[in-house]
């Protein structure tokens, strides 16, 4: 975490040019991937948990917001509920988490059922939404060449995954 740390207070630093009276705005919202989501509920490894946990605190006491979308919202679920049911791929950084904090389907199940609540509660904001607005934008990007040549890529076919979508 401290070399984490330093390289980007370095890189900050060494910036052509460096403004230090910079004044933050209240209305920048920060979105959260599904890496750094699951990290902050403690479903990856400690070092990316402790990661997410500060960085999360430093931009909600700046002033600024965290934020998930709800499509990231329904990957997180999906992976969770590939856990339940087959138990974390040893590359998954989840693999770490289940076996430290010995996450049984039973608690992953409670996992996914409170996951909305657990976000809210360690400070990130989600996307207020629709049902059918999300729905709709799954749609809309399901059949796009970008999210089938993504599959084509990660897996060798192209069957929709709510990843690619994600990612896209």
């Amino acid at each position: 975490n401290e070399v984490f740390w330093g390289t980007v207070i370095s890189g900050f630093l060494q910036r052509e040019k460096v403004e230090f009276d910079v004044k933050v705005s209240a209305s920048v919202r920060y979105f959260f991937d599904t890496s750094l989501v699951m990290s902050l509920l403690d479903l990856d490894t400690i070092e990316n948990h402790q990661y997410a946990v500060e960085l999360c605190e430093i931009i909600n006491k700046s002033g600024c917001q965290s934020w998930v979308h709800p499509i990231t919202v329904k990957e997180i679920d999906g992976i969770l509920q590939k856990v339940e049911q087959f138990g974390p791929a040893s590359a998954m950084h989840i693999s770490a988490a289940v076996e430290r904090r010995d996450l049984t389907s039973s608690k992953i199940i409670n996992i996914r059922s409170s996951l909305e609540s657990l976000i809210k509660k360690a400070g990130v904001n989600i996307l207020n939404l629709s049902a059918n607005k999300v729905r709709d934008s799954i749609l809309e990007y399901k059949d796009k060449g970008s999210v089938k040549a993504l599959g084509e890529y990660r897996r060798g076919h192209n069957k929709e995954s709510i990843a690619d979508i994600h990612d896209v």
